[in-house]
């Protein structure tokens, strides 16, 4: 059952100019030397999400999630590290949002599924969408004949030359027990899968006394 579709080519913008204003510290009210403050914070915290990005401690914990996922059927979990003060804790949290995939990882995946012997298609599926521009709908149409058009939308599409105002969308994406049955599949199977579209995993650190 194929589940990818062939991407479209998507037209280049050119990015314009940016317009934004240009204003003083005295113009919006709040002293140089709190906003040069504030500025150091900025940067500071670019600087750790970046440490926090590339470390590679992180990367070890999350390789170890995964495995502990599909090797032994885990979800969250404390990391205990006992401390004078208390008990420090690194909480793991494996999320179960299933996102949509893109064409390309939509094809990997069901080269690594039906590869192994499996139907892609019992773990996922295409859901298609039908979006509408109803407020120019309404605009073009007054209420009493926006009211025809909710009552019968394929009639009023092909008599009055709407086709501009709606769209249909497909996308790829896990079926809605998806994080139960993907469990059906081999240990290795579902940690390639990880490599192309992998699970969201948030890592906090907690204290408890």
């Amino acid at each position: 059952m194929p589940i990818a579709k062939k991407s479209k080519t998507k037209s280049k913008t050119t990015k314009s100019r940016s317009n934004t204003l240009h204003i003083t510290p005295a113009e919006i009210g709040i002293s140089e030397e709190s906003l040069n403050k504030l500025h150091s914070v900025i940067e500071e915290k670019k600087k750790i999400n970046s440490l926090w990005d590339s470390c590679p401690i992180k990367a070890e914990v999350l390789d170890a999630t995964r495995k502990r996922m599909f090797g032994s059927r885990g979800g969250s979990f404390y990391i205990d590290l006992p401390h004078r003060d208390g008990m420090k804790q690194i909480l793991v949290k494996p999320s179960s949002f299933r996102g949509s995939l893109s064409d390309a990882q939509a094809e990997n995946i069901e080269e690594i599924i039906e590869g192994a012997g499996y139907d892609a298609g019992d773990y996922y599926h295409e859901s298609q969408s039908i979006t509408m521009d109803a407020d120019t709908i309404y605009d073009r149409l007054g209420e009493d004949e926006y009211g025809t058009f909710q009552s019968d939308l394929a009639e009023f599409m092909s008599k009055r030359g709407l086709g501009d105002c709606w769209e249909m969308k497909c996308s790829i994406k896990p079926k809605p027990d998806w994080n139960e049955s993907r469990h059906g599949l081999p240990n290795e199977v579902n940690l390639e899968i990880e490599t192309i579209a992998p699970t969201i995993i948030s890592i906090q650190a907690k204290r408890s006394i």
